[in-house]
């Protein structure tokens, strides 16, 4: 009859409409790992540098405290500055890009989650 074969068509939609939810489901979840993984990828990165930063402040401490001339102290000093300058906007520069990439990645899950919701 008319209304089983619609009630059929009805069912198979249905099912194509569980199947598409449990694959948004499964990219949500992906996506979602990928956000992890990036941000310990970020927080190791950013640990080494500060180490290397740490490091790096006290070698230059070490050399100007043998140095008895104030022109070496001074230069030193200038070129620990510079050094941890150029390592802040290396971090920085490394951080906004990684952000951007989570940005884009949000932005994506939340496209998934309006299309999720769009398809219930």
């Amino acid at each position: 009859s008319a209304v089983h074969a619609k009630m059929e068509h009805l069912l198979a939609e249905s099912v194509g409409l569980v199947q598409n939810l449990a694959g948004l489901k499964k990219s949500e979840e992906e996506t979602l790992c990928s956000l992890e993984v990036q941000r310990a990828t970020v927080d190791a990165q950013l640990s080494v540098l500060q180490e290397a930063a740490a490091l790096f402040k006290a070698s230059l401490a070490s050399a100007a405290g043998t140095k008895e001339q104030e022109d070496d102290k001074t230069q030193l000093r200038e070129t620990e500055q510079s050094k941890e300058e150029e390592l802040q906007s290396a971090v920085h520069a490394k951080m906004e890009h990684l952000l951007a990439e989570s940005v884009g990645l949000v932005q994506n899950l939340a496209g998934l989650k309006k299309s999720e919701e769009e398809t219930l």
